[in-house]
């Protein structure tokens, strides 16, 4: 399929990664962004849907994954010939091998470190059912390969809340510890799902402009009584800071050694993260900190091993949580849990381990 004066839709890592190569031999028209913040990309303009310039005759090539309707949303704009993204993988097959090494997340040069099939076979016999066992091969294959052919859908249910894992979440009296809360999404999901149940929800967040969000939404579900926050940081290893640069929306949560540390930087609170879990109790954790998550739960070994809390943790920040977060969970309960992993996102990202007491 030859294609001549076209335009991408949506600024994200996919978009930058189509351009270096040339893979359609001429640049696009223009990128298309309704939120970028820049106006230009390696020369490219980015332009809001709504600029009068766009020719929208001219194909649009949609970058963006996760979009309910996406597409049908472009055409009703008037844009004549939409290509989907899964299309795009097909018609340009080279496109996912430059992502798939940009560093972000567990795409981290050089690709085989994104595999360890010894260790993967391990995880494999560890799991309960056949369906994590082939979310796992074809997770890895993805990775070794990536490919329209090999790509790896989500599943379609709210992320943490798979229908299909016995016993999830079946505690009488739930005590949730969030870390890595966000602005309380999960916490909605817990509440709308599980209000009844629910006795306590403690909330980890970094970010400020986070936790202020997280605050209105749980004034919003009425739930004051029943949270607590706590403005900190766990899984750092020593001699690192955790930092806020910037400001509002703008503001970025960097970890630096501490002879880098700015003036301006505000340091992150540092917690005790076996301390709080046993002031806490907590029988739920979920945990997603941005590649902070095996030396946090590293820290949580004498609690998880003495309560045998649920876990719901996120598995792909780097190449070997895949395996190793796991590894490190059944080193501190044996066979006390039935294991389970789901995927929940689009780019191989959002992978979610499961443990629950049996």
């Amino acid at each position: 399929m030859k294609l001549s004066d076209y335009y991408l839709y949506g600024f994200n890592n996919y978009c930058k990664a189509l351009l270096p190569r040339q893979l359609l031999k001429a640049p696009p028209l223009a990128i298309i962004d309704q939120n970028s913040d820049i106006d230009n990309f390696m020369g490219i303009s980015i332009l809001k849907p709504d600029n009068p310039n766009i020719d929208k005759s001219k194909p649009i090539l949609n970058c963006l994954l996760g979009y309910p309707n996406l597409e049908e949303i472009l055409k009703d704009s008037g844009f004549q010939w939409v290509i989907n993204t899964y299309d795009v993988f097909g018609i340009l097959s080279k496109s996912l091998l430059d992502m798939s090494v940009d560093g972000l997340n567990y795409r981290k040069k050089p690709r085989e470190s994104q595999v360890n099939r010894d260790k993967i076979k391990i995880l494999s016999e560890m799991l309960t059912d056949s369906e994590s066992k082939s979310i796992v091969h074809r997770l890895a294959e993805f990775r070794q390969s990536p490919s329209q052919s090999t790509y790896i859908f989500p599943e379609c249910y709210d992320m943490y809340f798979p229908p299909n894992i016995p016993d999830l979440y079946n505690e009488k009296k739930l005590r949730v510890m969030d870390v890595g809360a966000f602005n309380g999404d999960t916490l909605e999901l817990f509440a709308r799902d599980y209000r009844d149940s629910l006795e306590s929800y403690i909330c980890v967040e970094v970010n400020d402009e986070n936790i202020k969000n997280l605050k209105l939404n749980i004034e919003g579900l009425g739930l004051n009584e029943i949270t607590k926050i706590y403005n900190g940081a766990v899984g750092l290893p020593e001699g690192v800071d955790l930092v806020l640069r910037g400001k509002s929306s703008d503001t970025q949560v960097i970890a630096v050694d501490e002879a880098n540390l700015l003036l301006n930087d505000k340091v992150v609170n540092r917690l005790d993260f076996s301390k709080l879990l046993f002031e806490q109790q907590p029988n739920v954790i979920k945990m997603d900190i941005e590649g902070a998550d095996y030396k946090a739960l590293s820290e949580a070994g004498n609690f998880i091993a003495s309560y045998l809390p649920t876990l719901s943790l996120s598995i792909y920040h780097n190449p070997d949580d895949l395996w190793e977060i796991p590894m490190l969970i059944n080193s501190f309960a044996g066979n006390r849990y039935n294991y389970y992993i789901r995927h929940e996102g689009h780019w191989g990202f959002e992978t979610i381990f499961y443990a629950v007491p049996k």
